[in-house]
């Protein structure tokens, strides 16, 4: 009953946030985007703000959830807030599910296989190799694009 609570609140005040200052929750539409990763081949949302001209951006990365939720609710948030957001869906999870096993998956096999502090050192060996290399690849995509700040 607590996560639940928790979620609500988070939407909540993401809708609070959002609507501030007069701001509809009106439907925005993202685009989706591919993000080479290596040899994969990542799905993201990308939210833009309206107008023309070039933003800062975010790059989200979801927690370890086989089908990552909220982007629909963060995305149109951040932009109206004049940020472009890039929701990219991490190798074996939601829209670039079929680009890897899932990382729970994963360590879950590993834990069963070799016990929990095995399944310690494969999580952190992931987060540090191919997970960061999916973080690396969208901060590049997001550079990239001409509607981007780039530092």
């Amino acid at each position: 009953m607590k996560r639940l609570t928790f979620g609500v609140v988070a939407v909540t005040l993401l809708i609070i946030v959002g609507t501030s200052h007069g701001q509809s929750l009106g439907l925005t539409v993202p685009e989706s985007v591919t993000v080479p990763s290596g040899t994969l081949r990542l799905t993201g949302l990308i939210w833009r703000p309206s107008g023309s001209g070039r933003f800062p951006a975010i790059l989200f990365s979801h927690g370890n959830a086989r089908k990552p939720t909220n982007a629909e609710i963060l995305g149109p948030v951040f932009a109206r807030h004049g940020y472009v957001f890039l929701y990219l869906f991490r190798r074996g999870n939601g829209l670039s599910g079929d680009q890897s096993p899932f990382f729970g998956d994963l360590i879950n096999r590993e834990r069963q296989s070799n016990g929990p502090e095995a399944a310690e050192r494969l999580a952190a060996q992931l987060l540090a190799t191919d997970y960061l290399d999916d973080t690396i690849a969208g901060l590049s995509f997001l550079r990239s694009r001409p509607n981007v700040v780039s530092t």
